[in-house]
C-alpha cells in the first residue's frame, strides 16, 4: 500500500508543472505574400511561393491542388478565398 502511495505521489509530482505549463505556440500566423485581383494572398504554414501560384488557379478557376480544400465567400465578405490541407492554408483577402 506503502509503495502505491509513493509511486501516485510521484507521478502527481512530475504531472503539477505539466498543468501549470503555459500552452504551447500557436500556429505560425500568416504572412503577406502579395496581391490579386485587388486582394492580399496570405499564406500560412507554406511558402508565399506556393501561394503566389495556386492563388490564381484557386481563385479564378477553382483548381485547387491535390489533398486540399477551398472555399469562396459572397463579395461583401472580407475573406474572398480560404484554401487549406490540416493547418496549411493560404487565403485572399481584403
Amino acid at each position: 500500500m506503502k509503495r502505491h502511495v509513493v509511486t501516485l505521489s510521484a507521478l502527481a509530482a512530475i504531472a503539477a508543472p505539466a498543468a501549470t505549463a503555459p500552452p504551447a505556440a500557436a500556429l505560425h500566423t500568416a504572412r503577406t505574400c502579395g496581391s490579386l485581383a485587388g486582394y492580399k494572398v496570405k499564406a500560412r504554414n507554406v511558402g508565399c511561393l506556393f501561394a503566389r501560384r495556386w492563388a490564381p488557379r484557386s481563385y479564378y478557376h477553382r483548381r485547387h491542388p491535390a489533398g486540399w480544400r477551398c472555399t469562396y465567400a459572397s463579395a461583401s465578405s472580407s475573406i474572398r478565398m480560404y484554401c487549406y490541407s490540416g493547418s496549411k492554408a493560404y487565403v485572399l483577402t481584403r
